[in-house]
């Protein structure tokens, strides 16, 4: 697996117009985590039946009876012997956190919720059972990520809870009355900023606070 992973690893690097030195630094820093990865794989390869990757959600599926479709790409969903599901987010940095992938940054949830509602082409329904970011990184800091731990929600309850937010969210701003906000929450502006920051202009009402916390 190691060599058949470092031969791709070359095939794409040389299709790339990479210097030579980026192309050697990136090879490298990939040979590591390669390692870890596979390791990871030989430990749970027995209980997947079929894995997908890159999988698109069918383009119709409309959210809850909303008038909206949700669009997107799995990065993996993994079936399991047992016919429960894992849904697989592949990252190389430490966001979204666990608790930003349960609120603030739902993606992985909802792609959850959209597995087990049968919604990605080709890839049968079933129960889910994990959500993992797997973060590559080199040697200790590969990490694998169950988004649903130290908390009491399961992966389907995470799942469904994630599915229903964004219907009632729909359904809100559906109606005329709901306001627009630039920020939903209250997270530094490095972290999430807002696409309307500019038109609500935040920077400008953010240092122009006087001393006392008021603002004009």
């Amino acid at each position: 697996a190691l060599t058949r992973l470092a031969e791709l690893t070359d095939e794409r690097l040389q299709a790339e117009p990479l210097p030579a030195e980026i192309a050697a630094s990136w090879k490298q820093r990939f040979g590591q985590i390669a390692t870890s990865f596979v390791d990871w794989e030989i430990a749970r390869h027995h209980t997947i039946s079929q894995s997908h990757c890159e999988t698109d959600v069918a383009p119709d599926t409309e959210i809850a009876g909303t008038g909206f479709c949700l669009r997107g790409r799995a990065d993996r969903i993994d079936l399991h012997n047992d016919g429960t599901i894992t849904v697989i987010d592949y990252k190389t940095g430490a966001r979204p956190s666990n608790k930003e992938a349960r609120t603030l940054s739902p993606q992985l949830a909802l792609e959850g919720a959209l597995a087990a509602r049968g919604a990605f082409d080709g890839v049968a329904k079933g129960d889910v059972a994990s959500l993992l970011h797997v973060r590559l990184r080199e040697g200790s800091a590969f990490k694998i990520d169950d988004i649903t731990a130290r908390q009491e929600l399961s992966a389907a309850e995470l799942a469904e809870k994630a599915y229903g937010e964004l219907a009632d969210y729909i359904t809100a701003f559906a109606r005329p009355e709901t306001a627009y906000v630039s920020q939903r929450a209250p997270v530094p502006n490095q972290a999430y900023p807002g696409d309307y920051d500019h038109l609500a202009r935040v920077k400008e009402w953010s240092i122009g606070a006087d001393d006392d916390g008021d603002g004009e």
